[in-house]
């Protein structure tokens, strides 16, 4: 499928996300992923909410996974915006 590729990409970084192994952005309340902003109504993969701290936006720039018989790992370079 021509668009599968981000949409697996929002999804995995989501999980990393919600599972707490990505520390810097961990404890956010709500989630919300493909959220429209601002006037031109641009699409973010990840919106992290929270009423303790400022919404986080986060942008999935690139990732890859590398598969071995033990395990899968997934590494992501993300464009974080967080006040």
């Amino acid at each position: 499928m021509k668009f599968a590729a981000p949409l697996v990409e929002g999804r995995l970084v989501r999980e990393a996300v919600e599972g707490g192994l990505i520390g810097e952005l961990a404890g956010y309340g709500s989630i919300r992923p493909e959220v429209a902003f601002g006037e031109e109504r641009s699409r973010i993969d990840l919106l992290l909410e929270d009423a303790a701290r400022p919404a986080c936006y986060v942008e999935v720039m690139a990732w890859r996974a590398r598969v071995t018989p033990k395990a899968i790992a997934i590494d992501a370079r993300l464009a974080v915006n967080c006040p």
